[in-house]
């Protein structure tokens, strides 16, 4: 939605409280994964992945021959050497059929849901709505959890190092999970952030 409760009222959750949007649920999401996964985005982004470990997330930045940005995005390892990336497709895609190497590019867009919570509170309300202790995940980490019952991926991430989380899972359970995160932020004084608010942010 383009605006809940006023622009004002949803930005300064992020001072007082916690939002909860969805503003960026239809991002590009691609998989890589192979034996030459680390080569392959130690070649195609301006950092190197080899000391990566499960749980860890980055910044990938992609730039053409003359240093140019194409794109940037997160990249997260999920398992042995499999890394899921946010917003560097389709040009990760070109570079990876133009590689060479034995790596495979799996584009699972519209696949999984993508949740944003931030604010002072917003590990308090995710905390009742998971029923555990989320304090172990640092800055720049996830790990799996439950909510609603569901299985769901919570990452620490946030642009100015304040408390924001992100939560990915199964697109078909989205309305669970975001029913019960905002259930639990209402004592909290937890606001829905439109587009508006989100892009003002």
């Amino acid at each position: 939605p383009y605006e809940y409760s006023g622009f004002r009222d949803e930005v300064l959750a992020s001072k007082t409280s916690a939002y909860i949007t969805t503003s960026l649920n239809e991002s590009p999401i691609y998989d890589v994964k192979g034996p030459d996964a680390v080569r392959f985005l130690s070649s195609v982004c301006v950092n190197n992945f080899k000391n990566m470990k499960e749980g860890d997330i980055r910044h990938g930045i992609l730039c053409n021959a003359r240093g140019q940005i194409l794109t940037d995005g997160v990249i997260m390892k999920i398992a042995g050497d499999t890394y899921r990336t946010y917003w560097l497709q389709p040009v990760i895609d070109y570079l990876l059929q133009k590689s060479g190497m034995d790596v495979e590019g799996v584009d699972i867009s519209g696949k999984e849901f993508f949740i944003q919570v931030a604010g002072p509170r917003s590990l308090e309300i995710l905390e009742k709505a998971s029923q555990s202790d989320l304090h172990d995940i640092r800055f720049a980490h996830h790990r799996m959890a439950k909510i609603a019952g569901k299985h769901v991926r919570i990452l620490r991430l946030g642009m100015a190092g304040t408390l924001a989380y992100e939560l990915h899972g199964v697109m078909a359970e989205l309305n669970d999970v975001f029913g019960r995160i905002w259930d639990s932020g209402q004592e909290f004084g937890m606001r829905k952030l439109g587009r508006v608010a989100y892009f003002m942010n």
